[in-house]
């Protein structure tokens, strides 16, 4: 499964004949209200927010924050189709060692 061509949407993955994904990337500084209008949009059925994405590997997969969703991270659909992908991407690359590269860049 291509994650550059599918998406998940609340919890199904999207297929690729489906309509073409709508992106809107939000850039704010801190305390200017990008954190709240994530948390807006992300409560539409048809939007997955996504947060701070910088910071998925540590948040998400090594400290198992919770979604917007109200699950674990390593327990909502959408993050664990978004982890399949990226393992599946990354080859033998550990999230430690991805972490570890981040923090370095």
């Amino acid at each position: 499964m291509r994650f550059d061509a599918q998406l998940q949407t609340k919890g199904s993955l999207r297929n690729s004949d489906q309509e073409p994904l709508r992106l809107v990337y939000i850039a704010g500084v801190a305390r200017s209200g990008s954190t709240v209008l994530d948390s807006i949009l992300g409560n539409h059925p048809l939007i997955q927010s996504v947060g701070e994405l910088a910071r998925l590997a540590s948040d998400g997969w090594v400290q198992n924050f919770y979604c917007s969703c109200g699950k674990p991270s390593q327990e909502c659909p959408f993050w664990v189709a978004v982890h399949e992908a990226w393992c599946s991407l990354n080859g033998s690359v550990t999230i430690q060692e991805y972490i570890k590269i981040q923090s370095k860049v």
